[in-house]
C-alpha cells in the first residue's frame, strides 16, 4: 500500500536467468542457446581446466598469501576472457570433461590441503561477542 513503483535491477542480465547472458554484446539468453560457440574439447583442455583449477585451488584455500590472492584474482579475469570470445557458458560447464575435472580436483589431497574436518564447524558456532 506504500509502495508507489517497483525497480528491478538485472542481476546477471538482461532476461534474469544465468550468467550466459550479457557476455555476448548484450544478447538475450534465449538467442545464445542456438550458438555453439568453439570450445572444442582440445580448447577446454588447454584453456578452461587451468582456470577452473587456479579458482577451484582459490575456493578450498583457507589462508590466503598475497600471491594466492593474485592468482585467484587472475583466475577470474581469465574466467572472463575465456567466455568472452564466443565461448557457449552452458555447454562448456555441462561438458564432460569439466564435470570430471571439478570432481576431481574438489577430492584432491594434491591441489590445497584442505582444512581439517574438525575446522569445518567453527564459522557455525557463534560465540557471544559475535
Amino acid at each position: 500500500m506504500n509502495v508507489r513503483s517497483l525497480k528491478v535491477i538485472p542481476l546477471w542480465g538482461l532476461d534474469f536467468l544465468t550468467p550466459t547472458h550479457g557476455l555476448f554484446k548484450d544478447r538475450l539468453d534465449t538467442e545464445m542457446e542456438h550458438v555453439p560457440g568453439d570450445a572444442t574439447k582440445l580448447d577446454v583442455k588447454r584453456n578452461f581446466l587451468p582456470i577452473l583449477k587456479a579458482l577451484v585451488k582459490g575456493a578450498r584455500t583457507s589462508n590466503f598469501s598475497h600471491s594466492d590472492i593474485l592468482q585467484t584474482t587472475r583466475a577470474l579475469v581469465n574466467l572472463n576472457t575465456y567466455f568472452s570470445k564466443s565461448k557457449h557458458w552452458g555447454a562448456v560447464w555441462t561438458s564432460r570433461i569439466v564435470k570430471e575435472a571439478w570432481r576431481n580436483l574438489w577430492i584432491s589431497e594434491d591441489l590445497v590441503s584442505p582444512t581439517p574436518s574438525e575446522g569445518w564447524f567453527q564459522t557455525e558456532i557463534p560465540t557471544i561477542a559475535q
